[in-house]
């Protein structure tokens, strides 16, 4: 229930404020996997939700807007943090210019997220960051 308002509280934002940069976290998988077991039917069933809001999202947005979508982490049974691949391994999905439709890309790291945004932004990212820019 948390996300599905989080969810249209956003789309009521983006809409009224039209920002330049918007970032909104759904819980709900986490605390799934948390209580369920990352991989669980009630971890899918979470999944599948978050895909609804973001979806939800995207429909309501103009095209230039570039949509970022990942997981801060991975998990395993009922915990993360480990160095285990399960742990270590998150999706993350772009939508918008910049990036080619169904194209993957290689290489990529939850550390070029933040560069990637900055160039999105049209700033440099800070030199000291450790990921790069995917555009």
């Amino acid at each position: 229930e948390a996300d599905r308002m989080m969810t249209d509280a956003a789309i009521s934002c983006l809409a009224d404020e039209a920002p330049d940069f918007a970032f909104l976290y759904l819980g709900n998988p986490d605390e799934v996997g948390h209580r369920h077991g990352w991989m669980s039917e009630e971890y899918f069933e979470a999944l599948e939700n978050s895909w609804r809001n973001v979806d939800k999202i995207v429909k309501t947005l103009s095209e230039d807007y570039v949509v970022i979508v990942t997981a801060d982490h991975g998990g395993h049974d009922r915990t993360h943090g480990s160095e285990m691949p399960e742990d270590m391994t998150i999706p993350a999905m772009f939508i918008g210019d910049g990036f080619e439709k169904g194209k993957t890309i290689d290489n990529v790291s939850i550390l070029d997220i933040a560069p990637t945004i900055a160039t999105l932004l049209g700033t440099e990212p800070d030199e000291e960051w450790e990921g790069k820019s995917l555009i």
